[in-house]
């Protein structure tokens, strides 16, 4: 089975009300260069659905083709899903999540994969991504963006649905909004970051441009 490795985000809901959060995330996608007919027709269709068997609930019926930003052949697979205290007795609220999806092989080249090298995301995969990341800022100011890979699925969610803070820093990348300081502060050994319009953290083993 392919690895995938993921742009996500959290947004806690005020109340049942996801359509704010959806709207902001249908925004990004037109800000991406996704065809304004193609967003408008899976927004109409947009409906939730408990998947059997799991925690969440996924979006039906919104089912955005995959896109490639000019310059880069790597397929982008938007995706939405949300979490609700009624089917997960550890998730305290309602939640929305969103982002893409992107295939591992396709951000790491053949000879990172064989082994010639140690693991890590080339600077055009790392471009490439702080550019998603990036968008998804603007309409998510407050919230942060994060960057994982397969290894990593769910601790993000743990910590930031559950408050488990020793989860909160299973990420290649991030990109944190400025307050409050506690979200991003100290930062430990394994990471490192900067300071701008976001602060921006980064893995110093697999993602090495950026700790030069």
């Amino acid at each position: 089975m392919p690895q995938k490795d993921s742009i996500e985000v959290y947004e806690k809901l005020i109340g049942t009300d996801y359509k704010p959060a959806l709207e902001r995330f249908s925004r990004v996608l037109l800000r991406l260069g996704v065809p304004p007919d193609e967003v408008q027709r899976v927004f109409d269709a947009f409906r939730w659905e408990v998947a059997e068997g799991t925690c969440c609930v996924f979006a039906i019926e919104w089912d955005v083709a995959d896109f490639k930003l000019p310059g880069w052949n790597i397929a982008i697979q938007p995706y939405v899903m949300g979490f609700t205290p009624n089917l997960d007795e550890g998730v305290t609220d309602n939640w929305f999540y969103c982002g893409f999806c992107l295939e591992t092989y396709e951000l790491i080249p053949a000879y990172i994969w064989r082994g010639h090298v140690p693991w890590h995301y080339p600077a055009e995969s790392q471009k490439l991504i702080a550019t998603l990341a990036q968008a998804m800022h603007q309409e998510f100011s407050q919230a942060t963006i994060y960057f994982t890979d397969d290894s990593q699925d769910g601790d993000l969610m743990d910590a930031v649905m559950g408050n488990e803070a020793g989860k909160k820093w299973r990420f290649h990348y991030a990109l944190f909004p400025l307050e409050p300081h506690d979200a991003y502060l100290p930062i430990p050994p394994s990471h490192a970051g900067r300071f701008g319009r976001y602060f921006e953290a980064w893995d110093r083993k697999t993602w090495p441009q950026f700790t030069s």
